[in-house]
This record gives structure tokens, C-alpha cells and sequence, in this order.
């Protein structure tokens, strides 16, 4: 049998089948159809059932959250969806009454923790993202951020931190001499400001008396889902202990490539003041924690390879 890394990413994904058929069992209910959603960092798969429900089955990828995390996850969703009017999938129990169940397959080198959720039509907000519904989704954050604010996680000691350059603790590439290599002096000098600009900004965030809060940690327009004019929050599992200007960042980051991203800002802005004040503490802070986006995720690509063993 060809190694689990060596496959390509439908290969993995037919493996991953017979995990996620295995994971089911713990259910009460009848699987009639099992669909691949997507392979990327987790592997989603559409389920119905023969009593006509449907789910989505998460299969986490090993190694990036913790069963301890996954369970933080599921606590604040299942408390977001108590306690607001935010619109979000609902973790749905296993027989056993847990929310998490761990399962294994033939050919996966490693037992995966899965999560179902009640299943949320509706398309990414990427492909109906104009200056209304950026609206809606600064006021959506906004009451995201409230939320979390006031929100005591159960076991709060096992969420992630957002107080580091590269919150998942990925060793650092870009200064290595090899990565240096590959630039002109001027440029890779520039790099290594942009890099310095995030860390000073994370260490003056973090250490002063301002309290950190709970936050989404990837709330991107394609972990916003629109149906029949309502919008939809998915994907908790990078929630984190750090400050909505940070959640913000994020969100913008992605948002920055399209040519409409001065107007999707000032609306998704004006959405947010509607519902909280801008969280922003001074002129271009946001902007800067967009930097830091930029350089985590150049750095995890730059260290990639480590990654593509395990996946």
C-alpha cells in the first residue's frame, strides 16, 4: 500500500472515506450518502441521511489542534448558538453524548479526530461580496466580538494565544540564510522590517494591561456563508485568545486583493460601528496586523514541507 503522504489529495481523500464511514457508526443514523465537500487542511464530507438530515463530518488534520482544542471549539460554538442571534452549525453529539469522536482506517497512518455539524447551505461570501453584505458582515463580527468578550471558556488554558509571530509555534524560516538567498539585499532587508514592525506591534498589544478575548482567529470571507440574504458564520476551529483588531486583520487581508476593497472596507467598518466602536487603537494598526498575516503565512510556506509529511 503506497504511504498515506506520498498520495494525491483525492487519493487521501478516498482513504479518508473509510474514516469518516467508520466515525458515522457512532451515530443514530443511517448513512445514505457520503459526498467529499473538500481535501484541503481538514477534509469535509457531506452526509444525508435515510431520514433525509443532513451534516458535514470534519475530519481534523492530526497534529495542528489538540482533542483538548477542538473541544474548546465546540463549547463556544454550541454557546454562540444559545446565546445569540449569529447563525452558525450546531455540533451534533454521537450517540455516546460526546461531541468529538475518533476513528481510524486502513491506510491513514494516524486515528483523526471528527466533528458532524448540522449542515448550512448558502455559497462563500467571496462570490456576493459587495458593499451591503460587507455591511452585514462588520455587524455580524462586531456581535461575534461581543460575544467573545463576554464569553468564559470552560478550559480556557488550552486555547491558543495570538501573543506570538507564528501563533502555531512553526520554526522561522524567513531568517534562515537559505530563504535569503533567494532575494536581492534590498528586498530581503525589507522583508525583515516587515517581520520586526509585526513582532514590536504583538509585543506592545500584549504587554500592556489590555485583556485579550476570545476571537474567531479565521474570519475570512470564505468562513462566511450567505443563504437567502442571511449570513452564516462557519469554521470555530482557529479560535483564540486575542483582540478583535486581529480578527479584523484577517478578514481584511484576504478581502485587500479585490479590486472593490476600499469600498468593502469602509462598509465592512461601517457595519461594525453600527453594532461596537472600531476596535482599532491607532491609525494603521489594523493595516500592521494585516503584515503580520502576511508574513505567518509566507513563513508557512516557506516551511511547508514539514507539513506535506504528515498531511
Amino acid at each position: 500500500m503506497q504511504p498515506f503522504a506520498f498520495l494525491t489529495t483525492q487519493g487521501r481523500a478516498r482513504r479518508l472515506r473509510a474514516l469518516a464511514a467508520e466515525a458515522l457508526q457512532h451515530y443514530d443514523f443511517e448513512v445514505e450518502r457520503l459526498r467529499l465537500v473538500n481535501n484541503e487542511t481538514n477534509c469535509t464530507f457531506r452526509v444525508d441521511t435515510t431520514a433525509g438530515e443532513t451534516y458535514a463530518l470534519r475530519i481534523s488534520l492530526p497534529e495542528v489542534h489538540t482533542f483538548d482544542e477542538i473541544q474548546a471549539e465546540v463549547d463556544w460554538q454550541l454557546a454562540v448558538g444559545r446565546e445569540t442571534s449569529i447563525a452558525t452549525p450546531t455540533p451534533v453529539a454521537a450517540a455516546s453524548g460526546d461531541y468529538i469522536v475518533t476513528a481510524g482506517a486502513p491506510g491513514v497512518p494516524e486515528e483523526r479526530h471528527c466533528v458532524l455539524f448540522s449542515w448550512l447551505p448558502g455559497r462563500d461570501l467571496e462570490g456576493v461580496a459587495t458593499a451591503q453584505t460587507f455591511r452585514e458582515f462588520g455587524a455580524l463580527a462586531a456581535k461575534l466580538h461581543q460575544h467573545g468578550a463576554e464569553y468564559e471558556p470552560p478550559n480556557g488554558d488550552v486555547i491558543r494565544r495570538l501573543d506570538k509571530l507564528y501563533p502555531f509555534d512553526d520554526p522561522d524560516k524567513i531568517v534562515e540564510e537559505e530563504t535569503a538567498a533567494h532575494f536581492p539585499p534590498a528586498a530581503y532587508a525589507m522583508l525583515l522590517d516587515m517581520r520586526q514592525a509585526a513582532q514590536d506591534e504583538i509585543d506592545w498589544l500584549y504587554g500592556g494591561e489590555r485583556r485579550p478575548q476570545i476571537i474567531h482567529g479565521d474570519l475570512h470571507w470564505w468562513n462566511v456563508m450567505s443563504y437567502r440574504g442571511r449570513l452564516q458564520v462557519i469554521d470555530f476551529e482557529d479560535l483564540s485568545w486575542g483582540f478583535a483588531v486581529q480578527d479584523i486583520a484577517i478578514t481584511l487581508y484576504y478581502t485587500a486583493r479585490s479590486d472593490a476593497y476600499p469600498e468593502l472596507r469602509a462598509a465592512f467598518q461601517a457595519g461594525y460601528e453600527s453594532v461596537a466602536p472600531w476596535p482599532e487603537l491607532y491609525p494603521g494598526q489594523i493595516e500592521l496586523h494585516m503584515v503580520h498575516r502576511a508574513i505567518d503565512l509566507f513563513n508557512f510556506v516557506l516551511g511547508s514541507t514539514y507539513r506535506e509529511d504528515r498531511a
